[in-house]
């Protein structure tokens, strides 16, 4: 038996679902704006990570829609504001959802949700979306107070279910909810073992010609993770930087850079087009090349 956990925005719950609540207020642009709105929601997670201020996601949320609205030039009152921050408790589960944890389940697999949401918010989102049912255990990462994909956050699952339950932690990213050609490739985060050993965790979204995909029959299809989300150097004085990769659901590929015991953060599109891609990079880049990159970011406002 293998305990696989699932993201659940983007995993098992479809994040797009929010666009019918933003039309009325968008229009036209409802699709940038909900592009902006995830993109942002997603660097301020990021931002919170690599700084170490927890905040829960529902007031992240909100604050990404603030500078999302600003950025799109779109007038929501106060109240149609909370209105669709409370909309992310309300989206639909993607059709491949409830299925494969069903087949994951009959196989004698454990499924885990495992997300950055609050547990209240989860509870009411996973609830509506039908798949509370489905899953064995919901985690939040508020039980740690820092958001994913900080290491704290990442051990946390197994932290919870003890020593052995941490040997056997498959952790399960974006695939469900893709095309079927793009489900061919792994997702984000995948974990597999070989009979009797332990689960490994392979990052990124696969480029051409990817990895092997998981399947629901519980079979292999893990490498040895070879990505980073997040990376510490120093700068020319010695002091002491985090970087982190932030990439959106809609393509934008960023590094976000926070320096230790300050509240400023820096940002700097990367040259990526994919997670995957992004990963590789970071995890190529000599320290040299992040103090490069530092002094060319630009001051993060939001």
């Amino acid at each position: 038996m293998k305990v696989i956990g699932f993201d659940v925005f983007g995993t098992l719950i479809d994040p797009g679902g929010i666009a019918d609540a933003l039309r009325p207020y968008a229009g036209g642009r409802t699709g940038e704006l909900l592009a902006e709105w995830r993109r942002t929601q997603l660097e301020h997670a990021f931002r919170r990570a690599a700084m170490g201020r927890y905040l829960p996601f529902d007031r992240v949320t909100r604050a990404a829609l603030d500078r999302a609205l600003t950025a799109c030039g779109v007038e929501v009152p106060e109240a149609g504001r909370e209105q669709l921050v409370a909309g992310w408790t309300r989206l639909p589960a993607f059709d491949e959802a409830a299925p494969t944890l069903d087949a994951l389940r009959a196989a004698g697999h454990r499924c885990v949700a495992f997300s950055n949401g609050t547990p209240g918010g989860l509870a009411a989102l996973l609830a509506h979306a039908g798949l509370e049912a489905h899953l064995d255990d919901v985690l939040s990462v508020e039980a740690v107070g820092i958001f994913k994909p900080a290491p704290a956050a990442r051990r946390a699952p197994g932290q919870r279910r003890g020593r052995r339950a941490r040997r056997h932690l498959a952790r399960v990213g974006q695939c469900l909810g893709r095309d079927r050609r793009a489900c061919r490739r792994p997702p984000r985060r995948v974990g597999a073992a070989r009979p009797g050993r332990g689960v490994r965790s392979v990052g990124g979204d696969a480029g051409p010609g990817g990895r092997r995909p998981v399947r629901a029959d519980g079979g292999r299809a893990v490498q040895r993770r070879r990505h980073r989300l997040m990376r510490r150097f120093t700068d020319a004085a010695g002091q002491e930087w985090t970087v982190a990769l932030s990439a959106g659901s809609y393509g934008s590929v960023t590094l976000m850079f926070a320096r230790a015991g300050d509240t400023g953060v820096y940002w700097l599109a990367l040259e990526a087009t994919t997670s995957a891609e992004g990963q590789e990079m970071l995890a190529r880049f000599s320290d040299d090349e992040l103090r490069t990159r530092l002094e060319a970011a630009e001051a993060w406002v939001g």
